[in-house]
């Protein structure tokens, strides 16, 4: 179940924009800092921090469905 939530985070962050998705990978998977980002991109540190939240309102909006689905399915199992 962990794998196919994993599958599922991938594809959700595979179809953010390109800009959302770089800014996302380079701060949660490269832990890079968004001072750091800016200055590779050469934008301003306001405006990665303005793509990364972008990218997380999408991530949970796209997620959270599936997320409150898979929380009924596992609460089911126990019940049953």
């Amino acid at each position: 179940e962990a794998d196919e939530m994993q599958l599922l985070i991938a594809e959700a962050v595979s179809q953010l924009p390109d800009r959302c998705r770089e800014i996302f990978r380079r701060t949660y998977l490269d832990g890079c800092k968004s001072r750091d980002i800016a200055a590779e991109l050469g934008i301003s540190q306001r405006t990665v921090e303005a793509q990364l939240y972008k990218a997380l309102k999408l991530l949970r909006r796209s997620l959270t469905g599936i997320l409150t689905l898979g929380g009924w399915l596992a609460l089911g199992r126990q019940i049953f």
